[in-house]
């Protein structure tokens, strides 16, 4: 499985080498924000969560990472 067919099409992608991760944050049909991250090489996200508002998402991801 190729890992660009699961990226949507208005996600901004951010590489973080020091974490080996890719993060791809984007809004959803319904203008809910969500983020996918992705850990090395793998194909299947990591993390693919739905938020309240942006600087909830931006929260969390900073959290987690």
């Amino acid at each position: 499985m190729n890992r660009n067919r699961i990226i949507p099409d208005n996600a901004t992608g951010e590489e973080l080498p020091e974490l080996g991760v890719v993060i791809y944050r984007n809004t959803n049909a319904n203008g809910r924000p969500a983020a996918r991250g992705f850990k090395g090489r793998a194909s299947k996200p990591s993390i693919n969560y739905y938020f309240k508002s942006e600087a909830a998402r931006e929260q969390i991801l900073v959290i987690q990472l």
